[in-house]
């Protein structure tokens, strides 16, 4: 995870988290609580990836953030979404990075 930040709050979800290689070149899916708001979250996302070599192709801001980055020959999706949990209230963050060839054509599409 050495070039996605986290939010010094965040609680990794080993159960909905799955990483395979690492350094530079890990990809994967990273679920995390932290007790920031979502815009908190988009914000510390925002000012926190870029510097770290990823540049930002898409944003949606909606009642979900989705936030697309590439970096060389990977892309890194960060889904952000508010939790109402019985005591308080959390927001989830999914972090997915593939490489950018993961998906060629139409995978649904008959061969």
């Amino acid at each position: 995870l050495s070039d996605i930040p986290l939010p010094d709050d965040a609680e990794i979800l080993e159960e909905k988290t799955v990483i395979q290689g690492s350094g530079l070149g890990w990809s994967g899916k990273i679920t995390i609580k932290t007790e920031q708001s979502p815009a908190q979250t988009l914000i510390f996302f925002s000012e926190e990836v870029a510097p770290n070599g990823w540049t930002m192709i898409s944003s949606t801001v909606s009642e979900q953030i989705i936030l697309v980055y590439k970096k060389g020959n990977r892309i890194a999706t960060v889904e952000i979404m508010r939790d109402f949990p019985m005591f308080g209230r959390e927001t989830t963050a999914i972090i997915s990075v593939v490489p950018d060839d993961g998906v060629q054509g139409n995978p649904f599409q008959d061969q």
